[in-house]
């Protein structure tokens, strides 16, 4: 007797084949038989008539290990049929949790609550540290979360223990295994009782489990490493066999500076010798044009010269691989409260509504529109002329400039700010799309045939706040919460089989990862399985609020346990943390 039979539906599984009308038997998370099953027994029976059934996805850049620990159920990731992700790039990680601690974002306001004003102002890329007593505290304070891990073994074990709802390939960030070796002042080359550290904190992730380590070069700590650094590290991953990824750009930003003379072709090919140098498998994460282009025509060839560049690496013995963010991808904190650009300002006051109650002030109006001109503690530089209103008591104000509101209120924009937020302190704003991602899709890359897909986002629920109560909200971004979806939906639109685009997002990234268990539907693998109306997908894409449930996936099936039905998650957490050597 099977656990499951999924009957009458139309396979694709993942290698790229032609699709086809199967029944699929799960018996003990597994995918038992294929075939016509329609004598058999089961304890429970999915009709899939009319409907795909395919792999679970694979998100092959996910950020998800930074806040699983937090929101374990993952219902933005379930929700758009993702049951399994590759995290831990951009060199950010939750370990090793000794000393020191570079900022992964959702854990600001915890800095906040301990160190007020310390996530305020800093440089793009650039993120604050901070002593790991310190950051304990405050996480315990503001989400009554114990942080009891180390190690990435621990720090794997705590996942376990505590359940989670998708699968997890898990590498080990490079930022806070240099943050932890070389304290809070890292602007520097490394020791060699530093290096040896970081070696440690390496092998130990490697012998956890890990499936590799990634580098982000464009943030702090992690621009200061030398070469001997990064070939020293990655020399420690030769004897698991592991994986090196890092983010495309390599260098392309320092201490808050764009660096004139270095292009994104550059950053691969640093990628590529440290490939050659050491006989690492190198992977290249969220691959991009060679340079900052607007012409779409200039942006395929350019993109036609990125790849280029690989294969001649890969004539030379270089393993190397790569992925390509979904359309249209934004950073999570582009969806805020307005009142985030004045952050400091309504920390000052102890929260929004404290914050409010001072706008009624004529005298604190005044103080607070010379900070603005003087730009002083400003969150985003882009408030004024490029974002825009999304939601505001005032309707006529929805989807205007903040300028162009000054200019209707005949007043200058720091004054049209204060205004808008004294008449609804609510109000939410759309930041701009970030201007390296603001132009044409990157086609050369989707229609390769070895393509493999990111969100490039984090693992958080439809209630997703991003914030400790009355202090500016995040709640996440469109590409976090139906990325995938608007992907098949633009290959579709293009033309692509549908087999092809699947394929891309299951077999493709199992191909990368050697994964042996997952990424097709066929006997003996692991039951990871979504049932969709693939041909008529819906986002629901939301500019104001993202956290929006895509419609067309009927059933979402993680390691054979049904995750989700019809919308309806089912918080059972039968996600695996899979080990390299097992995999």
């Amino acid at each position: 007797m099977y656990d499951l039979i999924i009957k009458n539906g139309m396979l694709i599984d993942g290698t790229g084949s032609e699709r086809y009308q199967a029944d699929i038997g799960v018996k003990d998370g597994q995918i038992a038989k294929i075939g016509i099953l329609a004598e058999a027994d089961s304890e429970a029976i999915i009709d899939a008539k009319g409907q795909f059934v395919t792999p679970g996805f694979i998100d092959m850049h996910s950020h998800a290990d930074v806040s699983i620990f937090m929101q374990p159920d993952a219902e933005n990731l379930i929700g758009q049929g993702v049951t399994s992700a590759f995290t831990g790039h951009c060199g950010m990680g939750m370990t090793p949790l000794d000393k020191y601690w570079t900022l992964m974002h959702v854990e600001g306001p915890a800095y906040e609550e301990m160190m007020p004003f310390s996530t305020i102002g800093h440089f793009p890329g650039e993120y604050p540290a901070i002593d790991v007593p310190t950051l304990k505290a405050g996480m315990k304070k503001c989400f009554g979360i114990n942080m009891s891990w180390k190690t990435f073994g621990e720090y794997q074990r705590y996942l376990r223990e505590q359940g989670v709802a998708v699968n997890l390939f898990m590498i080990a960030g490079h930022s806070n295994m240099r943050q932890n070796a070389m304290g809070l002042h890292a602007e520097r080359p490394a020791t060699e009782a530093e290096l040896l550290e970081m070696e440690y904190w390496v092998k130990e992730a490697m012998e956890a489990g890990a499936f590799g380590i990634s580098y982000g070069l464009d943030y702090t700590p992690g621009w200061d490493a030398d070469d001997e650094e990064l070939l020293r590290l990655a020399e420690c991953l030769k004897p698991y066999d592991g994986i090196l990824t890092a983010h495309v750009q390599m260098r392309n930003h320092r201490h808050g500076k764009t660096v004139e003379d270095h292009r994104t072709l550059d950053g691969v090919k640093e990628l590529m010798e440290i490939g050659l140098k050491t006989g690492v498998h190198v992977h290249v994460s969220h691959i991009e044009a060679a340079d900052e282009l607007d012409d779409e025509k200039a942006i395929y060839e350019s993109e036609k010269e990125t790849l280029k560049l690989i294969e001649v690496y890969r004539k030379k013995g270089v393993r190397a691989t790569w992925d390509v963010s979904v359309p249209n991808l934004y950073a999570m904190y582009y969806f805020s409260d307005l009142s985030k650009v004045l952050l400091y300002y309504v920390t000052s006051c102890g929260g929004k509504k404290a914050f409010g109650e001072r706008l009624k002030s004529e005298g604190y109006r005044e103080y607070l529109a010379e900070c603005i001109n003087r730009n002083e503690n400003i969150v985003f530089p882009r408030w004024n002329d490029q974002a825009v209103i999304g939601r505001c008591a005032c309707k006529e104000w929805e989807g205007k400039r903040i300028c162009d509101i000054a200019e209707a209120l005949e007043t200058d924009s720091a004054h049209a700010l204060i205004e808008i937020l004294a008449r609804d302190p609510e109000t939410r704003y759309i930041q701009p799309i970030a201007p390296s991602l603001a132009k044409p899709q990157s086609e050369r890359f989707y229609e390769a045939k070895e393509a493999c897909i990111g969100t490039d986002n984090m693992a958080t629920n439809y209630d997703f706040e991003g914030d400790v109560e009355d202090m500016p909200k995040d709640n996440g971004t469109p590409s976090g919460f139906c990325g995938i979806i608007e992907y098949i939906n633009s290959r579709l639109e293009r033309g692509y089989k549908l087999e092809t685009v699947v394929g891309q997002l299951t077999g493709n990234a199992a191909k990368v990862l050697g994964l042996t268990k997952r990424g097709y539907l066929k006997e003996g693998m692991q039951a990871d399985i979504v049932i969709a109306d693939l041909e008529n997908l819906k986002p629901n894409k939301n500019m104001v609020d993202p956290r929006s449930k895509p419609e067309g996936i009927s059933y979402v099936l993680v390691n054979g346990k049904v995750a989700m039905e019809h919308g309806n998650h089912s918080h059972v957490r039968s996600g695996m943390i899979e080990r390299y050597a097992d995999r």
